[in-house]
């Protein structure tokens, strides 16, 4: 072996412990670099491919596990908006359950368009507070004398000596007459004579040291669970719901409040009443098939019997308009604590529609009530309109239109939110009142006109705002319907304003002021 290629390797002799013989290397005229090995070229690019495909491999596992884990997420969030979705329609007042062997197509629909954020399906929902209740159940002492009359209700008060007799006779009260007819009431008309009796027989001392009336809370609770009335704390909007007695529902819980209101005892009752009262009323079902019923039988009488209650809580000394802003301030505060929420989900919203439908309601049937009831619902209007009443409506509605005004050029959410209920309860104002505009004075109807406009041209910028296009789709629909509703309905009422400022100034009479 040639000493100077293998310098470094340690010859024979050393084995055998002799001195090493090396020759020291002549590295003068050899460089550097030749001592480092070098790669051929094709092993080079051949490791770079390799290393390519590994990477690619790597990145296509990755692919197919983030692909899995999707799929995982899309297949778990398919079942559970399957679940909600059955949950949700099963959720409907009755005993008929859906099931996904039998009702896939309808569950499918369901679930495509929440998914897909359809905004039709925002205004399919609603709130409803009674169960389909055909037969009443209580855990309360029933009278076999009181079904036998109950039963033949018309022809007996057709004498009423004779049915306080019978009363009397058996020893019974107006808790008795109560129970019997939520049990045997068959028929409205069955149920609004027992209402009439207990309206027109005098307050039963002795029902006050009943065991039962010690705790009227409880009692209202077991009644109204009785007949499928549902007292949450929110006001559940839902898709579907069934019920097959709507009017009979109405009728059963006029006798109710009316019992309650004859006997209530202290102010935290009447608050629970009075809040079951605006959820009882704000049932979808009801407004819709047996509206007329629903006011004039249970709204407007049960809404004068609390005025009249909260009032006689009240000193005589005290004026009736003091007591009267009182009671309204009271009755206000439990209507705007009413919180909506949708099925099954946390967030809640003001329950701005319930509340004004309950006071528009109301306001439709003003005319039957007592003055003192008129007073207070007039203030609860107000109210809710954020403004005083006054002797002239047409200057709180032009300091009102011009709030709203001011609120949509500053892209107030409140406006957006409720808005469209102020702008109705300006317009049914008004309207009630345009049949007397010759007593308003002249000035102050061209001021209102021009509000109407000035307000009317903020709802038309507010509809092509860039901030509502930035919106996301449903939260944008929503409130794009009640701008341009809240629009149509200042629309109208400005054409009548203008046609009545034509009569004005082409009558010589009206006064100029």
């Amino acid at each position: 072996m040639d000493e100077d290629s293998d310098s470094s390797v340690v010859s024979d002799d050393s084995l055998l412990n002799f001195a090493p013989r090396t020759t020291p290397k002549d590295t003068t005229h050899v460089p550097q670099t030749s001592q480092l090995v070098e790669i051929p070229a094709i092993f080079t690019v051949e490791g770079e491919k390799n290393r390519k495909l590994l990477q690619q491999n790597e990145e296509i596992q990755n692919s197919i596990v983030e692909d899995q884990k999707r799929a995982l997420e899309r297949s778990n969030a398919t079942k559970e908006l399957q679940l909600r979705v059955l949950d949700e329609i099963n959720d409907n007042g009755s005993d008929f359950l859906f099931s996904m062997k039998s009702d896939a197509k309808i569950i499918e629909d369901y679930m495509e368009r929440i998914h897909g954020q359809d905004t039709n399906i925002l205004f399919e929902r609603h709130y409803y507070f009674l169960l389909n209740c055909p037969i009443v159940k209580l855990d309360l002492p029933l009278n076999l004398v009181l079904q036998l009359v109950i039963e033949d209700l018309p022809a007996m008060m057709q004498d009423q000596l004779i049915f306080d007799r019978i009363m009397q006779a058996n020893n019974l009260n107006d808790f008795d007459l109560l129970v019997s007819a939520l049990r045997y009431g068959k028929d409205p008309a069955t149920l609004q004579l027992a209402r009439q009796a207990i309206s027109r027989r005098p307050h039963n001392e002795k029902w006050d040291e009943n065991p039962l009336a010690n705790d009227q809370k409880d009692l209202f609770g077991k009644i109204i669970a009785a007949i499928g009335g549902l007292e949450t704390e929110y006001m559940t909007l839902k898709l579907v719901h069934y019920n097959n007695n709507p009017e009979i529902l109405v009728h059963r819980l006029s006798i109710i409040f009316k019992f309650h209101l004859k006997y209530l005892k202290d102010t935290s009752i009447a608050d629970r009443l009075f809040r079951t009262f605006v959820h009882a009323s704000s049932d979808f079902l009801l407004n819709k098939t047996c509206n007329h019923a629903l006011v004039t039988e249970l709204m407007i009488p049960t809404f004068c019997k609390f005025v009249s209650w909260h009032t006689h809580q009240f000193d005589k000394i005290i004026e009736d308009s003091v007591a009267q802003a009182s009671i309204a301030e009271k009755l206000h505060i439990i209507l705007a604590l009413l919180k909506v929420q949708i099925f099954k989900e946390n967030l809640t919203h003001k329950a701005w529609e319930q509340h004004y439908a309950f006071l528009e309601n109301l306001s439709s049937h003003e005319s039957v009530m007592d003055e003192h009831s008129q007073n207070v619902l007039d203030r609860l209007i107000h109210l809710f309109l954020d403004t005083e009443p006054a002797p002239n409506l047409l200057r709180p509605m032009i300091s009102v239109l011009r709030k709203l005004a001011t609120q949509l050029a500053a892209q107030s959410n409140e406006t957006e939110s409720c808005g469209m209920f102020a702008v109705k309860l300006v317009i049914s104002l008004l309207s009630k009142d345009l049949n007397r505009w010759l007593d308003f004075p002249r000035q102050e109807f061209h001021d209102l006109n021009e509000q109407l406009r000035a307000t009317k041209s903020e709802y038309q910028r507010a509809i092509g705002s860039p901030h509502l296009a930035r919106m996301e789709p449903m939260k944008r629909h929503k409130i794009s319907m009640a701008l341009g509703e809240a629009y149509h309905d200042l629309d109208y009422m400005s054409t009548v304003l203008d046609k009545n400022m034509i009569l004005i100034r082409n009558n010589e009479f009206y006064e100029s002021t």
